[in-house]
């Protein structure tokens, strides 16, 4: 979809809400740009957040004893979708500046550099040791 500004604009939803998004580039893997959220908008997804946390459903992306998820897990249960035209695809946040509405998001797992001391050793790498 293409606004008067020529800009690309998907809809981009957090679980049911469903937010305005400025394409600056876009790749098979990746999606970056920025939110157009009213006042009101950002105010609300801010309080869903909030609400998550204190209900204990955060954070989504780690296991029950506290292990990042793989990534064939971390993308079915993300909370993230990228509604464009006809499909919605499932993605992982990986920025977000709340202040800009500024953000990308992987739409293809990914080797993971820095978040590796908070994941599960492989079965493979338990038998190296």
């Amino acid at each position: 979809m293409t606004n008067p500004g020529h800009e690309v604009i998907v809809t981009i939803a957090y679980r049911d809400f469903r937010s305005r998004f400025a394409v600056e580039s876009r790749t098979e893997d990746v999606l970056r740009g920025r939110f157009q959220w009213t006042d009101d908008e950002k105010a609300q997804i801010l309080a869903l957040l909030e609400q998550e946390d204190e209900e204990g459903n955060q954070p989504w992306y780690l296991d029950g004893d506290g292990y990042r998820l793989s990534d064939e897990n971390l993308f079915p249960l993300s909370p993230w979708t990228i509604v464009d035209r006809e499909s919605c695809t499932k993605a992982v946040q990986r920025m977000i500046d709340w202040e800009s509405g500024e953000a990308w998001f992987c739409l293809a797992p990914w080797f993971r550099i820095g978040d590796e001391l908070n994941r599960r050793r492989s079965e493979f790498e338990h038998r190296e040791t």
